[in-house]
């Protein structure tokens, strides 16, 4: 570790200000070597004020900023790589066990990412495995990594702390209760008086490290504060339904939403409720109702997408709504990102990129996506990145309005059971063909089967890496 110490005196002639900086291993002599140091000082000096500001910073200049779900605990989604202007095409591919809707987070040069079985530490450059552990449930939390621990969730209710040399677990916590969304006659299938799973609700919720405490939701209806370094519950808030979208975190504050239709606002400290805000419900199909999506902390104000159709923007402080957008009862499921002026993001249904005035919820303009947007897009320079549930990913130059690029798997490319149309949409007659909760499994491989992307890339070096739904990791360039 590296200490430093920097020191600000006023003197009978002029301010003088001086940066001291050593490496020390060994806390007492440190203190003393300061002591002795402005014992000098003040003794050479004719001192009317003293300030000192004592910090630590790390030999390694990442160590100590957690990597988490779009970089940070905004949800920025903001990086600083080097732009991909041209797809040259695939670097690596490797096969995972079961499917992949987990986003991966990339620490010291290594790719952290969950499976429906294990949990991965692959090698950045190669794809090559590291290690990798078992899970009791779905691993489709995307991870958070700090000072080499990575953090993730499973469906099982299990959350993980695991050493990022070796994968040997430090500790577990138990959210009893985990579950999928799920009511009567949901989405409109029959029988009505049948409870059914959502399907679609693919994820858990990535948890978020805020100063020493991660935060994360759970599908028993909790949000959960936890000691980044014991597992210890701090404190844990109540909602009224599944809540699987990722905190946000500023201002000291914690942003989230709940499928009980509420987007909530709470101290990060105590978890006590500051505000609330209701979006739209939906007590008939449970279609338009739920909040998959998770927020973007951007110039005080929340941007969050709703299955009610709407994309939100609200006061970060006393949680009043600036504008909304009403996208054709087409869901929001992605998170979306924002740049100086506008804010993007991609529909469900009406397979749309949009983009917006972020201050007013204006409509700029439009591309066709192809299919269902799960992917959240994520912005280096002025080029937006996303992945489609066809097998796509799509590059965005936002100066251009225009696309640069488009990705295909080789699941995609090869359609093996005929999925997509000749168009590179999707087939809804006949994946959809008989909709109902039975046929459920059977749709969703149809359309896992292509390689489908719920996963959001995440930049490296001059590449994007993210996963396939059909179980497969890509890095492309």
């Amino acid at each position: 570790m590296r200490l430093c110490i920097i020191y600000f005196a006023y003197t009978h002639f002029s301010p003088s200000t001086a940066y001291i900086d050593f490496d020390c291993t060994d806390l007492s002599y440190f203190i003393a070597l300061i002591w002795n140091k402005l014992f000098k000082i003040m003794r050479s000096l004719s001192v009317y004020f003293l300030w000192i500001v004592l910090f630590s910073c790390q030999s390694n200049q990442h160590l100590d900023e957690a990597v988490m779900f779009r970089k940070d605990a905004a949800h920025s989604a903001i990086y600083s790589n080097e732009d991909i202007p041209t797809l040259h095409g695939k670097k690596w591919k490797t096969k995972l066990d079961g499917n992949v809707f987990s986003s991966p987070v990339i620490y010291k040069d290594i790719v952290f990412i969950g499976s429906s079985s294990k949990f991965y530490a692959l090698q950045a450059q190669t794809g090559s495995e590291i290690w990798s552990i078992p899970v009791d449930g779905p691993a489709h939390s995307s991870p958070t990594v700090k000072n080499d621990v990575v953090f993730f969730g499973d469906f099982s209710g299990k959350f993980y702390a695991v050493d990022v040399k070796n994968g040997t677990i430090k500790w577990t916590f138990f959210a009893k209760g985990e579950r999928h969304f799920g009511a009567k006659g949901l989405h409109g299938m029959q029988p009505k008086d049948q409870y059914m799973v959502d399907d679609w609700d693919f994820y858990n919720s990535s948890p978020t490290i805020f100063k020493n405490n991660i935060y994360f939701g759970s599908g028993n209806g909790n949000v959960y504060a936890l000691d980044l370094i014991s597992g210890e519950e701090i404190w844990h808030f109540q909602t009224g339904d599944v809540v699987h979208a990722s905190p946000a975190i500023a201002y000291d504050r914690v942003y989230i939403g709940s499928w009980d239709s509420y987007f909530y606002c709470l101290d990060a400290v105590t978890g006590t409720k500051l505000w609330d805000f209701q979006t739209g419900t939906d007590t008939v199909n449970y279609n338009q109702v739920g909040i998959q999506s998770s927020a973007i902390i951007s110039d005080s104000t929340v941007y969050f997408g709703c299955r009610d159709a709407h994309l939100y923007a609200i006061d970060a402080t006393n949680g009043e709504m600036k504008w909304k957008k009403f996208n054709n009862y087409s869901w929001i499921i992605v998170s979306p990102v924002v740049d100086d002026k506008n804010v993007y993001y991609t529909t469900s249904d009406s397979y749309q990129f949009f983009a917006l005035n972020k201050h007013n919820g204006d409509s700029l303009y439009s591309l066709p996506t192809k299919g269902f947007g799960f992917s959240s897009p994520v912005r280096v320079n002025n080029m937006i990145f996303f992945g489609v549930f066809n097998g796509e990913l799509v590059a965005i130059d936002t100066h251009t309005k225009s696309e640069v690029w488009r990705f295909h798997t080789d699941e995609a490319l090869a359609d093996e059971m005929k999925v997509l149309n000749e168009d590179g949409t999707l087939n809804g007659q006949q994946v959809f063909a008989d909709f109902s909760p039975s046929k459920m499994p059977e749709i969703m491989d149809m359309m896992f089967s292509v390689g489908a992307i719920l996963s959001t890339p995440v930049p490296y070096e001059n590449s994007l890496i993210f996963g396939t739904a059909n179980g497969y990791v890509y890095a492309i360039h």
